[in-house]
């Protein structure tokens, strides 16, 4: 055949620049050139198009071949930003201390995950056992001061006034009862009925010894002495009635003073009794709000109320301090080692993060912050491309950077898995419209990439089995769907899932070398 040795010579030039391009493929991983699939191959004397390829129905169905339309959809254009996952600052707790001391336990360590209220670390500290001790001894003077309150309530010396003062009024009483004064007023009454008596008597018997001398001179006489001994008693009963007058009056004015004297001594009593418990009320006061300002320490420097009471009950000293968790969490900084000094100086000992939610922060160029707004979905994809996720936009930045004029942007990732881990950098598609856009699209798992050029492949007519490889140009994807710009016309039959293994076989060589130069897509 004429033709055979420039077939000859043409496999020979196809065979040496595919070797020299393998050479030259190692300096750039992914890099694909479409010298390795052939243009041409002869196919028992006969040229077949290396832009198609043929499998068996049987082998389109174990690798899972399967075709479908070019549809029109509504999708949303995005850009790419860079971005990277950061913790949600919201959640996180920085761990420090109150008070200087030694660490004795640690009970975290990087990624331990911890509780609320979990003993995180156990301190040693001299100053914890002072405020406790200053604490103490404020307790034991608020009992003495409780004490003197109930002395100077209870005042004895009162109590005895008091007595005094109902012993003169009852003195008072007496005083005014005149029973002797009475009883002298009664007996002169008697003096003067028997003087009237015995004068009338006298005179009686004068008159008739006078007149018919009918009365004995010796009756008469008699008369006249009963007389005299009745005036004389009268006059001694008038003394006597002045006396016990005057006696009375002694008394009643000496119980009347003994009651106000009683009185007195009873109101200086209530007076100085008044400033003695004003006095204990107002140490047992201050001692109270020393007692409070010594709790207050205590709280401060870390105590609860539970070792505060323990400390009441027992007056033990416990000078160690259990730092907590101020919440759950996992600890993602540790600043600290067992056996070293921790000082209220330090910024944080531990900082726990809660890495179920985490946050990606976004830098967007200032020139398209306008048109993003809170709200707007944002689709976030590891550098891998391995995984994906979407979420919103949650906070725009009020300011610039003004080195590389960007605007920070955020969002919130569920992270219960723990897939996004912070430090990781991303990608962040935006929103580049403000409503979708309507155009052909096909799935992104239907497009390949041979030597950087897109392609998908479209069954070649009147076959089942064969499908030629179709370059194409896209738009960037959304959502798992590609835009397409050219190439495809709306219902085109195109490989929409499977169609890496025709493009194995696609850049097969005719010594099924079996080189893969493909970057995939």
């Amino acid at each position: 055949m004429k033709n055979q040795p420039l077939l000859i010579l043409s496999l020979m030039a196809a065979a040496f620049g595919c070797n020299r391009h393998d050479a030259d493929h190692h300096h750039a991983a992914g890099a694909v050139d479409d010298c390795c699939a052939p243009k041409m191959a002869s196919v028992n004397g006969t040229l077949a198009s290396a832009l198609e390829v043929t499998l068996s129905t049987n082998a389109l169905r174990q690798n899972g071949v399967v075709l479908g339309n070019v549809t029109v959809r509504k999708l949303m254009p995005t850009y790419a930003v860079p971005a990277r996952v950061s913790f949600d600052e919201e959640s996180m707790a920085h761990v420090s201390t109150p008070l200087s001391g030694r660490v004795a336990t640690l009970n975290a360590h990087l990624g331990t995950r911890v509780e609320a209220n979990q003993t995180l670390l156990i301190i040693d500290s001299p100053e914890l056992g002072a405020a406790q001790s200053d604490y103490l001894k404020h307790l034991a003077l608020r009992a003495a001061a409780a004490s003197g309150q109930s002395v100077a309530k209870l005042d004895p010396d009162l109590a005895q006034r008091e007595a005094d003062l109902a012993k003169a009024l009852a003195q008072q009483v007496l005083s005014e009862n005149n029973a002797s004064l009475v009883q002298a007023q009664s007996t002169l009454s008697a003096a003067r009925v028997e003087t009237a008596s015995a004068r009338e008597q006298y005179a009686a018997a004068k008159k008739l010894l006078e007149g018919a001398g009918g009365i004995a001179q010796a009756e008469v006489a008699r008369r006249e002495s009963a007389w005299r001994t009745a005036e004389s008693k009268e006059t001694g009963a008038r003394s006597g009635l002045e006396g016990a007058a005057i006696a009375w009056e002694q008394q009643r004015k000496q119980s009347q003073a003994g009651v106000v004297a009683a009185r007195a001594a009873v109101q200086a009593g209530e007076a100085r009794k008044a400033r003695a418990i004003q006095v204990a009320e107002a140490d047992l006061l201050q001692v109270q709000f020393a007692i409070a300002a010594a709790r207050n320490r205590l709280l401060l420097l870390g105590s609860d109320a539970a070792s505060i009471a323990k400390l009441e009950a027992t007056h033990e000293l416990h000078p160690q301090l259990s730092v907590r968790a101020p919440r759950a969490g996992t600890v993602v900084e540790r600043e600290i080692t067992t056996g070293e000094m921790a000082s209220p100086d330090r910024p944080h000992l531990l900082i726990l993060a809660d890495l179920s939610r985490v946050w990606v922060l976004m830098d967007v160029p200032q020139a398209r912050i306008a048109t993003l707004k809170v709200g707007q979905s944002v689709r976030i994809e590891d550098g891998a491309g391995r995984q994906s996720a979407e979420t919103t936009v949650e906070h725009i930045a009020p300011t610039a950077d003004p080195d590389t004029r960007t605007v920070q942007v955020r969002a919130t990732l569920d992270n219960q898995g723990g897939r996004w881990r912070p430090g990781m950098f991303v990608t962040a598609q935006l929103p580049d419209a403000p409503e979708p856009v309507e155009g052909l699209a096909i799935p992104r798992e239907a497009v390949q990439l041979i030597g950087g050029q897109a392609v998908v492949f479209v069954p070649v007519a009147g076959s089942d089995s064969r499908f030629a490889r179709r370059d194409v140009e896209l738009g960037a994807e959304v959502d798992g769907w590609l835009p397409v710009q050219r190439g495809l016309k709306p219902e085109e039959l195109v490989v929409v899932r499977g169609s890496f293994i025709l493009k194995a076989q696609l850049l097969k060589s005719p010594g099924d070398h079996g080189h893969d130069h493909s970057d995939g897509y």
